[in-house]
């Protein structure tokens, strides 16, 4: 009986070992499953993050804020910079005296902007398939643009049918067509398949323009030498040694504003001063003149107008504004073009 009895109980002990031991092995299995199920919860939240990342900076790169003069590249197609952004009726080349494509919307007018613009590629790129463009205004209205063209290479007109061949730098127009009634529109500009955005206030002219002042020169030794030697208003325009003046003022109520400058020419070939300078006067933000172009003679005693240059002289040129009185005691600021590029003087 007393070997029965502990038989027993000798069962039921190493049944409640057998348990506990099971209990604890199913505890800690659970423990570790619990720490592996977080790991990969955490593992996942840090890859849907780096995923997150990714796509962010997918999403930061395709839509690039444009800054005047900063050059942008598409790999193996162009690099570009954008270079202005002005608001007027017609479109206008830098050189060009008369605009091109008068805006024939009633109450719009046109936001033209214009790149630099390098074909780094094997091909052409054709003019009218380098971009689109569309401004927004606030309402979240879309304009698209309706002109695509490029300057010519002395940069006098805006051609609109035409190609950038390889190795080329071309001056290039987006012209948008907007209501004169909105302030503030978003301008994008998409090039091959990537956007670039900049915010444009109407009627402001965006561009980097260098100042032009007495005694400063700007020379490329492949093409010529400005020096602005003086600026001055007088009722005659007289040669520094001549006895007589070459021009005379016929109303009393107007005078000349004389502009002096020595270029000398580094081309090959003889030089026209009107080919080599031009100026785009304005007064008072408004008002427009006609100047002419007088060249010095080597004898200094004579003007004669306009004038060439031979290649390695040097020569003085003045250019001649007449302007009523009125208008010399307003603002004035004169747009100069010379080596292709914008100075102004003011």
């Amino acid at each position: 009986m007393f070997i029965k009895k502990f038989t027993a109980l000798i069962m039921v002990l190493v049944i409640s070992v057998s348990f506990f031991a099971c209990a604890k092995d199913e505890e800690t299995y659970d423990e570790e499953d619990k720490k592996t199920s977080q790991s990969k919860s955490v593992s996942k939240k840090d890859d849907d993050k780096k995923d997150e990342d990714i796509k962010e900076d997918k999403e930061d790169t395709s839509n690039d804020t444009l800054k005047l003069n900063e050059t942008n590249n598409i790999d193996g197609y162009a690099t570009f910079s954008l270079q202005s952004v002005t608001t007027a009726p017609e479109i206008f080349a830098l050189n060009g005296r008369y605009g091109h494509y008068a805006n024939s919307t009633t109450g719009n007018i046109y936001i033209d902007a214009v790149f630099e613009v390098k074909n780094i590629s094997d091909g052409v790129i054709d003019y009218q398939k380098f971009m689109t463009a569309y401004a927004t205004n606030d309402e979240g209205k879309k304009y698209k643009a309706e002109l695509f063209g490029s300057e010519d290479e002395e940069r006098t007109v805006v051609i609109q049918t035409g190609n950038i061949n390889p190795g080329e730098i071309a001056y290039f127009h987006a012209a948008i067509s907007v209501p004169s009634t909105q302030e503030v529109y978003g301008l994008t500009f998409k090039i091959k398949e990537k956007e670039y955005k900049i915010t444009y206030k109407l009627n402001e002219t965006l561009k980097k323009v260098t100042h032009l002042r007495v005694g400063d020169m700007h020379e490329n030794p492949d093409y010529a030498t400005l020096e602005f030697l003086n600026l001055e208003f007088s009722d005659e325009l007289i040669a520094e040694k001549g006895d007589s003046p070459r021009h005379k003022v016929d109303n009393s109520n107007d005078t000349l504003m004389l502009l002096t400058f020595n270029i000398t020419n580094f081309t090959e070939g003889e030089k026209s001063c009107a080919d080599l300078i031009t100026l785009f006067p304005l007064f008072d933000k408004k008002y427009t003149y006609e100047y002419e172009i007088f060249t010095e003679e080597r004898d200094g005693e004579h003007l004669s107008e306009n004038g060439y240059i031979a290649p390695l002289a040097t020569r003085k040129v003045v250019v001649m504004i007449e302007i009523p009185k009125a208008a010399a005691e307003k603002s004035y600021e004169i747009r100069t073009i010379f080596d292709n590029k914008e100075f102004m003087i003011k």
